[in-house]
């Protein structure tokens, strides 16, 4: 599935900006002049953000080992208070709960897409050609991605205070809770 720059920044939750400062990397998925595959660019982000931080970690661990052990030791300690810290701030995500997230977030769209048929069957049946059947389909589509990528799906969430009753909370939410540690957010 294709889609153009804006719709691609607010699926990975990034700027229009830094989706072209990515284009202009080596290997990154186009289909066209400001349309991407989907798929090929989700995964080539994840892939990006992997060896980013892996590299960071490699220069890091580098310098560490040309400091003496008592340097070694204080900066081991320091970066366990930093981790403590951001924890207690709630700006680190758990491995689980971004795998979570991430389930939830490719069945709310699951649903969406799933719904397409029953709400566009009664137009192909009265469309007279073959385009006129994959125009219908293409909108709905569209309207779909659009509608997911816009934030205008309302999705079921557990109330953070801790009574967890269920309340609707905007799909634009979910970058926030994605970003948040200890948010427990339980999606249909």
């Amino acid at each position: 599935m294709n889609v153009n720059t804006t719709q691609l920044a607010k699926i990975l939750g990034i700027t229009r900006q830094y989706v072209n400062q990515l284009v202009a990397k080596e290997g990154f998925p186009k289909s066209a002049r400001g349309k991407y595959e989907l798929e090929k660019a989700v995964k080539w982000y994840i892939g990006f953000i992997k060896n980013e931080t892996e590299n960071k970690f490699k220069e890091k661990l580098q310098r560490y080992e040309n400091d003496d052990s008592q340097q070694r030791l204080n900066h081991y300690r320091a970066d366990g208070a930093l981790l403590d810290l951001l924890e207690r701030q709630n700006k680190l995500v758990p491995n689980d709960e971004v795998l979570e997230t991430w389930k939830n977030e490719i069945t709310i769209l699951k649903q969406k897409l799933y719904s397409i048929p029953s709400k566009v069957s009664h137009k192909c049946l009265s469309a007279q050609s073959k385009n006129e059947i994959n125009e219908i389909l293409n909108q709905s589509l569209n309207e779909a991605l659009e509608s997911y990528a816009n934030g205008s799906i309302n999705i079921p969430s557990a109330d953070t205070t801790g009574n967890n009753s269920k309340k609707l909370v905007p799909v634009g939410k979910r970058i926030e809770n994605i970003h948040q540690t200890k948010t427990k957010t339980k999606r249909k």
